[in-house]
């Protein structure tokens, strides 16, 4: 990475099957106006880096013209052009059952391969008009990852996005400890960046105005940018209705300090990089 680089912004945008059909027919242009209007409140060419991350939000896979539309808008958004990401990614390549009320995922290698059709046409979509690094998607999904570096390295790609889905690095120790073995592999972690985005930062501590920066301990595990939440916590329904029925009372102590726990910028951990343009 250059010297000159002291910042990494990410843009985010959710589409659905609907939304990206209304966007290529011309009657919605929601997404151009939501994506110009972020990058005009941090954009500074010069020292910063820009990703866009745009998630596929429905059940089944893009297709061609919708893999078309979504990287060629994180194209023109982003200086690293990062794949899209496919929400509910671990249903996605998994058989579900449910045992003592929990599910159970067991790994498809039939569904798995799917989603390694999509990940190839995405790289072929970006590479037919190209002159940017492109950025692998990486969900924590370690049954995968063999597979899923080796479709990474053999593309030419040494540049990735962990999705963290709301876990904090302490967490993923184990899962990032399994990807960068990976790419160890394939003889090309010493040459790769690292990037985490949706990590979970810790829980604030009660009778405490201080929050325990969970994410920022992830500089130690590997990972060499740190990006921000875009995914919504997921609830417990019985927990919502309670909440409901009960009127909560938030100390005075939690608010605060509001200022000193807010993140609006990505912390770059500094380090020399210099990414690849897959041929």
């Amino acid at each position: 990475m250059s010297k000159q680089v002291n910042c990494i912004n990410e843009l985010y945008s959710g589409l659905s099957k609907e939304k990206i059909s209304n966007h290529m027919t011309g009657s919605d242009r929601s997404l151009i106006y939501h994506l110009n209007k972020s990058q005009k409140k941090f954009r500074n060419p010069a020292e910063e880096l820009q990703f866009c991350f745009l998630e596929y939000k429905d059940e089944s896979l893009p297709t061609q013209k919708e893999i078309e539309y979504m990287t060629d808008q994180a194209y023109i958004y982003s200086d690293i052009t990062p794949l899209p990401m496919l929400s509910n990614f671990v249903d996605r390549i998994t058989d579900i059952t449910v045992k003592a009320n929990r599910k159970v995922h067991t790994p498809n290698d039939s569904k798995f391969h799917k989603v390694e059709r999509y990940l190839k046409d995405s790289i072929e979509t970006i590479g037919q008009l190209n002159s940017k690094p492109i950025m692998g998607y990486v969900p924590d999904f370690r049954y995968y990852f063999d597979k899923l570096i080796k479709i990474y390295a053999d593309s030419g790609i040494n540049t990735f996005y962990f999705d963290a889905h709301l876990s904090n690095p302490i967490t993923l120790q184990g899962s990032l400890r399994a990807f960068m073995r990976e790419l160890s592999k394939q003889g090309i972690l010493e040459k790769s960046f690292i990037h985490l985005t949706n990590p979970g930062i810790g829980r604030g501590i009660k009778d405490s105005s201080v929050i325990p920066a969970k994410d920022i301990l992830g500089f130690g595990f590997g990972i060499d940018s740190l990006g921000v939440k875009h995914m919504r916590p997921v609830f417990n329904m019985k927990v919502l209705e309670n909440m409901k029925k009960t009127p909560i009372t938030v100390p005075d102590c939690l608010v605060k300090n509001h200022t000193a726990t807010s993140r609006h910028r990505i912390r770059v951990k500094s380090r020399s990089f210099i990414p690849t343009i897959p041929e």
